[in-house]
């Protein structure tokens, strides 16, 4: 008897994380795609013997036209759907990257400032990170204002 899609090992997906400033570009899952219309941050899923880093610019290639630099891993964050995958996510920096985004595969992608992340439907497993970059959004926005400084 197969078993269900939410057992056994986790899916093992790469995301990056590409900013212009205070800005981070999030996209948006086309309508018939599975999760219809969530945010993510754009990545994909590990092919068999491919490492992290490898996945990252393979998927920002296909799905942005860009041949990306992938920097420091921000965090890995684990999350089972209900009724579907297991997932581990590892979510990188991009240090860098050659070439104009163009949106190959999304519904749309969006720049939005750390800070209004958490407007956006994000997939589920993103939603960690979300609230880590809205968290210190708010740290940099008290310390430029010098709040914590007498």
């Amino acid at each position: 008897m197969p078993r269900p899609s939410n057992e056994g090992p986790p899916i093992e997906v790469a995301a990056g994380l590409l900013r212009d400033g205070e800005l981070i570009l999030v996209c948006q899952r086309r309508a018939t795609a599975v999760h219809p219309l969530r945010w993510e941050f754009p990545g994909g899923k590990l092919e068999p013997g491919e490492s992290p880093d490898a996945c990252l610019q393979r998927e920002l290639f296909e799905e942005l036209a860009i041949d990306a630099t992938v920097g420091a891993r921000i965090a890995s964050v684990e999350h089972r759907y209900p009724g579907g995958p297991h997932v581990r996510v590892h979510f990188f920096a991009i240090a860098s990257h050659r070439g104009t985004i163009e949106n190959r595969v999304f519904e749309r992608i969006e720049w939005r400032a750390l800070g209004r992340l958490s407007e956006l439907d994000f997939l589920d497993a993103d939603r960690p990170l979300v609230e880590l970059l809205r968290r210190q959004a708010m740290l940099d926005l008290a310390a430029s204002r010098r709040i914590l400084e007498r």
